[in-house]
């Protein structure tokens, strides 16, 4: 298991925009394939939240075996656009950099060939699990492997929690 933080998160320096993210979590992951005690075991990349994004652009990328998606969406706009509250709806215009906007998780899995795991929380409002379902939704239709769990009750953050998770996690690794 590696974890890392992104450029200006945590102890790391640097500014957070989507290219420095996406190149620092693509030196990690380089870094990991080339550790003599990686050879021939199984890669996976989980990510959440953001994180989901990350891991979705590398996987198109990098050869992996599998991938685990937490809470996030098919992309950035959509996700974006969840957080408007329907009330606002009629008065706000979603407006995304242009390097946020181009970030589409559906696109770069859509030639993916290993298998997808999707995990939504019931009740969660940072990424609503409407947001997984379409993704998970639009991954089938491209023909990537997609299976989807959601957690009632989980909130974002908690999935990790539930009792479930576990196993469905197990489950998914043993598949690979």
């Amino acid at each position: 298991v590696v974890l890392f933080d992104y450029p200006g998160y945590g102890t790391s320096t640097g500014q957070p925009d989507p290219q420095t993210i996406l190149d620092n979590a693509r030196a990690t992951q380089d870094y990991v394939s080339r550790l003599s005690s990686t050879g021939g075991q199984k890669r996976v990349l989980y990510g959440f939240s953001l994180g989901g994004v990350v891991a979705a652009q590398l996987a198109s990328a990098r050869p992996v075996d599998g991938l685990i998606l937490e809470a996030t969406a098919a992309d950035v706009g959509s996700w974006a656009r969840s957080r408007v509250p329907w009330f606002a709806k009629p008065f706000v215009r979603v407006e995304l950099d242009a390097a946020l906007a181009r970030i589409d998780n559906v696109q770069a899995l859509k030639s993916f060939r290993g298998s997808v795991l999707v995990l939504a929380g019931g009740d969660d409002r940072r990424a609503p699990p409407a947001l997984s379902r379409d993704l998970a939704k639009r991954l089938r239709e491209e023909g990537v492997r997609v299976q989807l769990h959601e957690f009632a009750g989980a909130s974002h953050g908690d999935i990790h929690k539930a009792s479930t998770y576990r196993p469905t996690l197990d489950g998914f690794l043993a598949g690979l």
